[in-house]
C-alpha cells in the first residue's frame, strides 16, 4: 500500500505562482555517508481541477478554458474534474482527449482545440484517503508538526452518507452541516489519484530504497578511498557501522513528522 506523506500546502493566486511553488521547486533530501551530489525531488505530475475557481473573462464563471491552455504548457499537469453523473463511473480514472469548445461571448465565436483530461471519481479516492488517515499503521499518511488545526478541519469536512434515489441507496461523501470548507480535502484526493496514475504502488519500500542508497555509498567510498590510496592500500568499509535510522525528504531541517492518528481527537 503506498503513502501519504505532506510535504507543503497553501496557497496560490495565479499560474505563474504555481509554476514556481510545484513545477520549478526542488525538496532536498537528506545525504548519507558517501553521497557525492545533492540528491532533490522534484514534482512527478501536478493535479488541477479544472471546474473549480472563478473567472472574469469566461461567460460560464469556471476557469475551464484558462486550466486547459495552461496543462498544455508542461505534461505534468493534468486537468482533473470529479465524477458528476449518477451511479458509479466504469474506473476510478478515465482519460479522454476531448475536443473542448470555451464559452463564447455574446455575439463572438469559439474555436474548439484538444486538450487531455481526467474524470476522477472522487468518492472512491476519498475511501482511499480515508482508509490511509484511520489504518492502524500511522506512516501511511504523515504530516509535519508545524501543520495548523485549519489542515486538519478541512480533511474530516465531509462525511459519508446514504443516498436514495428511487429503490437504490447508495453511499456518496458530502460536506458536514456548517459550511466547512474543504479545498485542502478536495488537494488530498487529487494527490491520491495522481499516486495512482505515478503507480507509486509498485514503488520499492522505504527499507529497500534505503539499502540501495547505503550500497551505492558504500560503494563511492571505496572508489574514492581507491583513488586516494592506491588500488593496493588497505580499505575499511565503515559505511555500514551502526548508525541511526535515515529519514525521508524533510520539509526544512527543523521539521519533524507527525502521523496521522489522534489529530482528530484534539
Amino acid at each position: 500500500m503506498s503513502r501519504s506523506r505532506l510535504l507543503d500546502y497553501g496557497f496560490a493566486r495565479t499560474f505563474e505562482e504555481l509554476e514556481i511553488l510545484l513545477l520549478e521547486r526542488q525538496w532536498p533530501v537528506e545525504l548519507l555517508e558517501g553521497d557525492v551530489h545533492e540528491i532533490n525531488l522534484r514534482t512527478a505530475l501536478l493535479a488541477i481541477d479544472a471546474r473549480g475557481g472563478t473567472s472574469a473573462t469566461e461567460s460560464d464563471g469556471s476557469r475551464t478554458d484558462e486550466v486547459y491552455r495552461w496543462s498544455r504548457r508542461d505534461p505534468r499537469i493534468r486537468p482533473f474534474m470529479g465524477y458528476g453523473g449518477h451511479g458509479k463511473p466504469s474506473r476510478p480514472i478515465v482519460e479522454t482527449n476531448t475536443n473542448y469548445t470555451p464559452p463564447a461571448a455574446r455575439g463572438s465565436r469559439s474555436i474548439s482545440y484538444k486538450v487531455m483530461k481526467w474524470t476522477i471519481d472522487t468518492n472512491h479516492f476519498k475511501d482511499v484517503l480515508h482508509h490511509r488517515i484511520d489504518h492502524e499503521d500511522p506512516s501511511l499518511w504523515e504530516v509535519f508538526d508545524e501543520t495548523e488545526d485549519d489542515y486538519y478541519k478541512q480533511i474530516r469536512s465531509e462525511h459519508k452518507v446514504a443516498e436514495r434515489r428511487g429503490r437504490t441507496t447508495r453511499y456518496v461523501w458530502k460536506i458536514r452541516s456548517g459550511g466547512l470548507a474543504n479545498h485542502l480535502l478536495d488537494c488530498e484526493v487529487y494527490a491520491t489519484a495522481a499516486a495512482v496514475m505515478l503507480q507509486a504502488d509498485h514503488f520499492a519500500d522505504v527499507a529497500s530504497l534505503r539499502s540501495r542508497r547505503q550500497e551505492e555509498a558504500a560503494r563511492r567510498v571505496r572508489e574514492r578511498a581507491v583513488e586516494t590510496r592506491g588500488p593496493l592500500a588497505p580499505i575499511v568499509d565503515r559505511s555500514q557501522s551502526n548508525r541511526g535510522p535515515t529519514r525521508g525528504p524533510m520539509r526544512g531541517p527543523t521539521r519533524k513528522w507527525v502521523d496521522g492518528k489522534g489529530w482528530n481527537r484534539r
